[in-house]
C-alpha cells in the first residue's frame, strides 16, 4: 500500500491497461463536472446559486440602491420559488425584506408547500423599494425565527461600516448559539468594498458566497479560462470556483495519463 504524504514523492507502478482505465475514468469524471458546471450556470442557480437547507430564510435587500433592479429581482425571486424551493428538500422557509424597516412575509417559518410558495409570490410582487439598509436588524429577525440557512440577497451597500456589521455578526453568534449560516449573494454590484463585505460575512458564518451581475456574463469557457482571476476579483462564487478547480484537476490528470500512455505504449 502506498501513502501520499505532503512533501513526499512516492514511486508506483501501474500496467498500461490499468492506466488506460484511469484515463477513461478521469475523462468521465471531467464530463460529469462539466455538466454540473453548466447546470450551475443556468436558470435561478445562475442568479442566486444553489438554495439548500432544512430551514431557509431568504433575506432581500429592498433599499434605495436596489430600486433600479426591482423588476428583475422580483421576477427572479418568483422563479427561484418555482424552480428551487419546489424541488429542494426544504422543510420550512420565510422571506424577509429589509430597508429602513424590516418586513417579514410571515411571522415565523412556514411549511414549504405549493400554496405557501404561491402566496409568497404575491407578496414579492407587492414589495416597495426605497430607504436605508438595516441589515443587522434583518439578520436578527431571521435568527429569531430559527432560520438555519440565511440567503442574503444584496448589493452590499449598507448604512453601517463593514467593521461594525461584522462585530454585530460575532455578537449574534453568541446570542443565537445554534447552527446557522449566512449565504451571501452579491446582486448586481461590482464595487469591491461591497463584494469584500458580502464574501466576508459568508466566510465568517461558514456560509457560501455567490456573485451575480448582468454586466458580467459567465459561461463555461469564461469560468474555466479565468476562474482564478475572477475569484480574486470576488466576481465568482464559491460553488462555481470549487467546481472549476475540480475540472482543472481532472484535466491535469487526463493529460498526465495520456502522456504516460503515449510514452510507454
Amino acid at each position: 500500500m502506498i501513502y501520499f504524504l505532503v512533501g513526499r514523492v512516492a514511486e508506483l507502478s501501474i500496467s498500461h491497461k490499468d492506466l488506460g482505465k484511469l484515463w477513461k475514468l478521469f475523462t468521465a469524471v471531467k464530463a460529469r463536472y462539466m455538466d454540473r458546471l453548466q447546470w450551475l450556470l443556468t436558470d435561478s442557480r445562475y442568479v442566486f446559486g444553489c438554495i439548500a437547507g432544512r430551514k431557509v430564510v431568504i433575506l432581500v435587500d429592498v433599499s434605495s440602491s436596489m430600486r433600479v433592479h426591482q423588476s428583475h429581482l422580483k421576477d427572479q425571486l418568483k422563479t427561484l420559488l418555482r424552480e428551487q424551493l419546489a424541488k429542494k428538500r426544504i422543510s420550512f422557509f420565510n422571506i424577509i425584506a429589509f430597508s429602513t424597516d424590516v418586513t417579514s412575509w410571515q411571522t415565523s417559518l412556514v411549511p414549504n408547500t405549493s400554496r405557501q410558495r404561491s402566496e409568497a409570490e404575491g407578496w414579492i410582487q407587492k414589495l416597495i423599494f426605497g430607504g436605508c439598509s438595516n441589515l443587522d436588524e434583518a439578520i436578527t429577525c431571521s435568527l429569531k425565527q430559527k432560520g438555519q440557512e440565511i440567503y442574503l440577497i444584496s448589493d452590499g451597500d449598507t448604512d453601517h461600516t463593514s467593521t461594525y456589521l461584522m462585530s454585530q455578526v460575532k455578537e449574534l453568534k453568541k446570542a443565537f448559539p445554534f447552527n446557522w449560516h449566512i449565504n451571501s449573494i452579491a446582486y448586481q454590484t461590482t464595487r469591491n468594498e461591497s463584494l469584500c463585505f458580502l464574501q466576508t460575512i459568508a466566510k465568517e458564518t461558514k456560509g457560501r458566497y455567490h456573485f451575480y451581475s448582468s454586466e458580467r456574463q459567465l459561461d463555461k469557457s469564461t469560468v474555466l479560462e479565468k476562474s482564478k482571476a475572477l475569484y480574486l476579483e470576488r466576481q465568482l462564487g464559491d460553488d462555481v470556483k470549487g467546481l472549476a478547480d475540480e475540472i482543472a484537476l481532472a484535466d491535469y490528470s487526463i493529460k498526465q495519463s495520456l502522456y504516460y500512455l503515449g510514452r510507454y505504449s
